[in-house]
């Protein structure tokens, strides 16, 4: 990342791809950029089969714990919410320059989050996401968006990557 960038990540669960991205800004001396972590911190439906641990665990807590125990939360601003919710609250003229998908996996939240935040992308920003696995709600998302828009796309699969996509 340029210094002064922002970056946006949808999903952030306990915090650590939010500190592999801190890491990167630290081990390239990047020490004013800003990721932003929007997530609700709450059990998704897909996540039920981690029920025992989610149940008794505090996400945010865990989050904010992680972050500062790695000492990397001058770099972190948590917005806690749902994605589009979050979208709506923040300036219009805010603009990110990387932003990271990776928030609940059905279909119709991942639609959402990438119709709602594209307009957010600076021009040739990146956009990316995770989990779009053959037949996903991830990738029937992008197949949808690319049939109805100007959305292109394409995908790393395995065993170079695990079903990243990206805006082209």
């Amino acid at each position: 990342m340029k210094p002064n960038s922002k970056y946006l990540e949808i999903g952030s669960w306990m915090g650590l791809s939010s500190i592999m991205v801190a890491f990167g800004l630290l081990s390239n001396s990047n020490f004013f950029s800003k990721i932003y972590c929007v997530d609700p911190w709450d059990v998704m439906p897909e996540q039920e089969n981690f029920s025992a641990l989610l149940h008794t665990t505090d996400l945010y807590q865990t989050f904010l714990a992680n972050i500062t125990k790695t000492k990397v939360s001058k770099f972190i601003k948590p917005l806690r919410g749902k994605s589009i919710e979050i979208e709506k609250t923040l300036d219009p003229s805010e603009k990110f320059d990387i932003i990271f998908i990776d928030g609940e996996h059905t279909f119709e939240a991942c639609y959402e989050d990438i119709i709602s935040w594209l307009p957010r992308l600076k021009e040739n920003g990146l956009m990316i996401g995770h989990d779009a696995t053959p037949e996903s709600g991830v990738d029937k998302a992008l197949k949808k968006l690319e049939q109805e828009t100007d959305f292109k796309y394409s995908i790393i699969e395995p065993p170079y990557a695990s079903y990243i996509w990206q805006k082209l």
